[in-house]
């Protein structure tokens, strides 16, 4: 079973893939000042576009994603009865 967090994760993941996100300066203890601040703009612009996402594709791509996935049924998702196999009653 998919958790939400799992629907979550993917699309964090792909978000964070940008490349507004690829570099990052040294974040050791001798770290710049500025690179607090650095990295509170990234955590916003990251909520920003996590927000601005049209939920509806997004959850599309999701779908598509989990039908081509290792352990998949590869069936439908467009309709939570289909592919639901019956068991027979005795």
């Amino acid at each position: 079973m998919i958790k939400h967090s799992d629907l979550l994760r993917e699309t964090f993941e792909k978000v964070a893939k940008s490349p507004e996100f690829d570099e990052y300066p040294y974040i050791g203890e001798l770290r710049d000042p500025s690179v607090e601040s650095q990295f509170r703009s990234k955590i916003a612009a990251l909520a920003g576009q996590m927000a601005a996402l049209d939920s509806g594709d997004e959850l599309d791509r999701l779908a598509d994603l989990g039908r081509h996935m290792p352990g998949s049924s590869h069936g439908n998702t467009s309709h939570p009865n289909v592919g639901y196999r019956w068991a027979r009653r005795k």
